[in-house]
This record gives structure tokens, C-alpha cells and sequence, in this order.
């Protein structure tokens, strides 16, 4: 099950690399260089334009062009590995959790 985490994980990354990639290779990098998702060759649907999005990495102006804020991806990486972290610990409490559960089930009462 682990490999298949890292697995999605790996791919999602690889998808959201891809996105961006478009709108840098477009030059879709500020306000007056918007692009159109067609422009783009995205629909509003593709993988990661909504979660970029919501977190303010790709905008929209109000004329239904597209742009990637750079700084504002930036920001959006450094925010990241706090969030794998707490996720980390999460899932390791999670564990410990579970473990000390088993341990008490498999003990025989006297």
C-alpha cells in the first residue's frame, strides 16, 4: 500500500509539473501575457488548474485568460513540505495507534 501512495504521489507531481510547464512555455507568466485555456491546450477540467487555482498559483483575469503567478507558486512549495510532514506524523500516531490496540487484543486474560 505504501508503494501505491508514492506511486499516486509521484504522479500527481508529475501532472501538476506539466500543467505549469504549459503555462511557462506559453510565456503565460504575468497579467498582460494571460492566455486562454484553449491557447494553453487545457480544458477547465485538466488535473490541478482548480487546486492551483484555489491556492492563487494560476489566475484568472477577468477576461477568462489564465496566467501562473510564480511568487505565488513559490510560496505554494515552501507551504508543502509542512503539510507532508504533518501527514507524516499523522499516519505514524496512527500506527502507534493501532499497535498498542493489537497489543492489548492479543493479550490473554488471566
Amino acid at each position: 500500500m505504501g508503494a501505491a501512495l508514492i506511486a499516486v504521489a509521484g504522479n500527481a507531481a508529475r501532472v501538476a509539473e506539466d500543467l505549469l510547464e504549459r503555462f511557462r512555455l506559453a510565456d503565460a507568466t504575468a497579467l498582460d501575457r494571460a492566455r486562454s485555456l484553449p491557447q494553453l491546450g487545457l480544458s477547465p477540467d485538466a488535473p490541478g488548474l482548480a487546486r492551483f487555482a484555489a491556492a492563487g498559483v494560476i489566475r484568472q483575469t477577468n477576461t477568462d485568460r489564465f496566467f501562473l503567478d510564480e511568487a505565488a507558486y513559490a510560496a505554494y512549495r515552501r507551504r508543502q513540505p509542512r503539510l507532508a510532514m504533518a501527514i507524516a506524523i499523522a499516519f505514524g500516531l496512527m500506527a502507534i495507534g493501532i499497535a498498542i490496540a493489537a497489543a492489548t487484543m492479543v493479550r490473554a486474560p488471566r
